[in-house]
């Protein structure tokens, strides 16, 4: 299963490897299971945008502009990668410009550009059921702390994230008897609510 992590927007970042991953499970006779891939989202949830604003703004600029100090050379760790999947990373000209515009960004920057999903439960939940459709996901995991967020801001965003799980969390898409219609599945709850036609099957190993 592919595993892929949202330091960086998806749509310049995440799409391109995600399309890659896709044409590879073809070439091999694999199929299009959306649980064949998982990926780490940024998650901020409040009362509405404007107070998601105010609780989350400052903590999302302190990770990106501060919280990434990598030397380059630690982003490509040794049997994390062949040479192919090396060199395509290092060809990749969107993550050297993510990477190196972060401490220009703002809050805003942030979630237009969709480093970060933050805002009322509502936006919430539209933006990760796009993401889940785009990207063809069907293992959605959440990181609820972010940056510099204190104790009580993290149980906040938890709290208010797994209280409204059947609204953020509900069927995202349907597989048509195929597996390829994604779903919206958040790995961190302990007893989602069931899907309606149950959940495409995992990939066999």
């Amino acid at each position: 299963m592919l595993l892929l992590s949202k330091l960086f927007r998806y749509k310049s970042v995440s799409q391109p490897v995600r399309d890659k991953y896709w044409e590879v499970c073809q070439q091999n006779g694999r199929d299009s299971n959306p649980y064949r891939m998982g990926f780490l989202q940024l998650v901020g949830v409040s009362e509405t945008d404007a107070q998601a604003e105010k609780d989350y703004a400052k903590h999302i600029e302190y990770f990106y502009h501060k919280g990434l100090h990598v030397p380059p050379e630690w982003l490509g760790i040794p049997g994390h990668q062949d040479y192919r999947s090396l060199v395509n990373f290092v060809r990749n000209p969107a993550m050297a410009k993510n990477f190196g515009s972060l401490k220009e960004k703002r809050y805003k920057d942030f979630l237009d550009d969709r480093f970060v999903v933050c805002g009322s439960p509502a936006t919430v939940r539209d933006q990760l059921k796009d993401l889940c459709q785009s990207l063809r996901v069907g293992n959605l995991m959440v990181l609820l702390h972010i940056g510099s967020m204190p104790h009580e801001l993290t149980l906040k965003n938890i709290d208010l994230f797994f209280a409204r799980w059947r609204r953020l969390c509900g069927p995202c898409g349907r597989t048509n008897g195929r597996n390829d219609g994604g779903r919206l599945v958040c790995v961190m709850a302990a007893s989602p609510a069931p899907l309606e036609g149950g959940p495409p099957s995992p990939p066999p190993n």
